[in-house]
This record gives C-alpha cells, sequence and structure tokens, in this order.
C-alpha cells in the first residue's frame, strides 16, 4: 500500500504520511490547503494489478459554543456548532 497527499493543484507530497498496517494517518502539520485528497493505491498479491482511488476531505476548525460554562447532573445543554 502507498499514499500521497494530492493538494487542489495536483501536486502529490508524501511528507508527514505514515501507515501501519491498513491504516494511513496524516499529520496535522502535512497540509497546507483547506482542501485536499488523499491517494492510495493498492498492488494485488501478484503485482500484476493496481487499484488508485482518491479521496476528497476538508481540513477545517470545528467550534463548540455552549450556554454555561459549568453543568451539573441533569442539566440541559444548548450547544452550537460550527467549522471554518
Amino acid at each position: 500500500m502507498a499514499a500521497t497527499l494530492v493538494d487542489p493543484t495536483g501536486k502529490e507530497n508524501t511528507d508527514g504520511i505514515t501507515i501501519q498496517g491498513n491504516t494511513v494517518s496524516i499529520s496535522e502539520t502535512a497540509h497546507k490547503y483547506r482542501r485536499a485528497a488523499i491517494r492510495s493505491s493498492l498492488r494485488s498479491k501478484t503485482g500484476k494489478d493496481e487499484t488508485v482511488e482518491d479521496q476528497q476531505f476538508d481540513w477545517g476548525v470545528l467550534t463548540v459554543n455552549v450556554n454555561k460554562s459549568i453543568y451539573h447532573a441533569n442539566d440541559t445543554a444548548q450547544n452550537r456548532f460550527g467549522r471554518s
């Protein structure tokens, strides 16, 4: 298995990508763009066939706003979520 990070211009980069077994991890410092893709390639056991797949994703910040700073048992929370 191989994986590369693909920026919106189509440039591929492997810096900050770690592969352990079937898991691909991307470090927080590996991205420069909000929208990117991870391109993975799998080769068959015989080595004759290869499958390449792109998965688009967005980097961003998730915000959570709550209506109180302290909650007690059975309190109801009014949460608002947003992303940038």
